[in-house]
């Protein structure tokens, strides 16, 4: 008995260490996590989101009906204002989680599809995938084929083409401000979110995965990339 009231308050350690650690980690700055309640009307929907302070949708979660909504000032008290609407399943900051260990079965680096293997030319870095799955796909999908908008359409693109990928990397440090047509979608800054070797690492993703010819982008050359976006 006092094994089984031992283990059962390990679990419950376990399980409070995570939820903390959820709620200590960083998140977006711009964007929220947020379901409606089944049966709401678009109108009503607009009508919570606008009371809350959320600009416009930028994503989904397939298949849950989750959205990813851009929002003005900070998400966490965003996230509160929706939770407090009985229209609201439930909202969360974006939060920003990052495996920090990799399994130690020698063959994990041959899983087809984990990161870039350096298939198209790039450099292998496994954190490539696991930061365009964190913060990418639900825009751009993993075809590279936006469900979301045009402009977020990857496959074809000049900049995944670049085998330099300077024009990728600028664009995930400082985002972009689309001002024309009306409803375009801007995508926003991740710069703060991730550090130079996950961003050299993502983009060299993108244009192994989506390009011509994967690029071979280093931590330096994003660092680089920063005082110059900084000036």
């Amino acid at each position: 008995m006092a094994r089984k009231f031992g283990a059962a308050l390990c679990v419950v350690a376990g399980c409070l260490f995570l939820a903390s650690s959820a709620l200590a980690a960083p998140y977006d700055p711009h964007t929220v996590i947020v379901k409606y309640s089944s049966g709401l009307s678009s109108a009503t929907k607009s009508k919570i989101a606008s009371r809350a302070g959320v600009l416009s949708r930028v994503g989904g979660i397939h298949g849950t009906g989750v959205q990813v909504v851009r929002v003005s000032g900070d998400p966490a008290a965003v996230a509160a204002r929706l939770n407090r609407d009985a229209g609201v399943a439930y909202a969360e900051p974006n939060y920003i989680l990052r495996a920090n260990a990799i399994p130690n079965d020698p063959r994990f680096g041959e899983l087809y599809g984990l990161n870039n293997t350096g298939q198209g030319g790039g450099t292998p870095d496994p954190r490539g995938k696991m930061v365009f799955e964190g913060a990418c796909v639900s825009c751009h999908g993993w075809t590279g084929e936006s469900s979301i908008s045009p402009f977020a359409t990857l496959t074809g693109a000049w900049a995944v083409n670049d085998p330099g990928a300077t024009n990728v990397a600028q664009i995930v440090i400082s985002g972009t401000k689309r001002h024309t047509p009306k409803d375009a979608i801007s995508m926003p800054a991740f710069g703060d979110a991730y550090s130079d070797a996950e961003i050299a690492a993502v983009a060299n993703y993108v244009t192994s995965r989506f390009g011509r010819k994967g690029s071979q982008l280093t931590a330096q050359d994003v660092a680089e990339l920063r005082k110059q976006t900084s000036e």
